[in-house]
């Protein structure tokens, strides 16, 4: 946690503004048994969340970014040893949200609306 120190006008507070106070990143796997019908598949989800950030300490046109968790999932498909295939779908709940916040001279930018990626992996 970073503060001004001797800062006449801004002893006691927070130095940067724009980083959030915390933020949490967690993620969960699990591979289904190879001997259940679900032989093969795997789910995981995870979530990112984080503390509210603000752009600007007392300007007019201050964007504050409340605090906000973004929810990812996958689902895996293990074809044989050699090949398997995931799809991932990011940001599940479609939430609109700043990924960051800038000052004045800089800019506020949106984070990645849902989105999917399908994989296709082999090992040799």
């Amino acid at each position: 946690m970073t503060r001004y120190l001797t800062d006449p006008s801004n002893t006691g507070l927070a130095y940067s503004i724009q980083s959030p106070k915390n933020q949490l990143r967690l993620w969960g796997d699990y591979r289904f048994s190879d001997a259940g019908p679900l032989a093969g598949f795997g789910a995981g989800l995870g979530v990112f969340a984080q503390s509210p950030a603000q752009s600007t300490r007392g300007w007019r046109d201050e964007v504050v970014n409340s605090g906000y968790s973004v929810w990812n999932g996958r689902i895996s498909y293990e074809v044989n040893k050699t090949y398997s295939l995931a799809l991932a779908i990011n940001n599940i709940t479609d939430r609109k949200y700043y990924a960051s916040v800038g000052t004045p001279n800089t800019y506020n930018f949106y984070g990645d609306p849902r989105n999917y990626m399908l994989t296709l992996k082999a090992s040799y």
